[in-house]
């Protein structure tokens, strides 16, 4: 940090908590992409199995809305494609989140925010939803895991993109 000199207390406090809420926010972001992801799924799968008037049998009765069926064939794709394109949106915030932490000197720190924030089973589940789990995992006292992740999200703030950092008001 090129202005760790001027840096106050409250200033040190207020980064950790802007990199707290960012990083809070790509890990609920995550778990939502799994959900999205099993939508489009379902909706594919949906206007996949939707089937039209079998005309092979001899009676056929005429439906009172003829389009009914390829509409909803066409929504259920749309939202197939929807929920597949918010999938995408929230893959570019996780990608920015890890190049950020790749980016950072204290790799300990970055893995500590990244197992804790980012690391996510198959079925969209956290995997370390404590600290005290993340601590096991890296072996680490809990007070020294919080100085650690103190640290790191404090160096983090000057990674991460700009876009999520709060707009600052000029003091006049």
């Amino acid at each position: 940090m090129a202005d760790d000199v001027l840096m106050t207390d409250e200033g040190v406090d207020r980064r950790v908590r802007i990199v707290t809420r960012w990083l809070g926010n790509v890990s609920r972001a995550m778990v939502r992409m799994f959900d999205f992801e099993d939508q489009a799924v379902s909706m594919r799968s949906m206007a996949d199995n939707l089937r039209g008037i079998d005309y092979s049998r001899d009676q056929v009765s005429i439906s009172p809305t003829p389009d009914a069926i390829p509409n909803a064939i066409i929504e259920a794709d749309e939202m197939g494609e929807l929920y597949e394109s918010l999938a995408d949106s929230v893959s570019g915030r996780v990608a920015k989140a890890q190049a950020a932490l790749a980016a950072m000197d204290n790799q300990a720190g970055a893995r500590a925010l990244s197992l804790y924030y980012l690391a996510f089973d198959v079925n969209g589940k956290r995997k370390y939803g404590t600290w005290e789990k993340v601590c096991v995992e890296m072996d680490y006292s809990y007070d020294g895991m919080m100085k650690l992740v103190r640290r790191a999200k404090l160096e983090l703030y000057d990674y991460m993109p700009h876009t999520e950092r709060p707009k600052v008001e000029s003091a006049i």
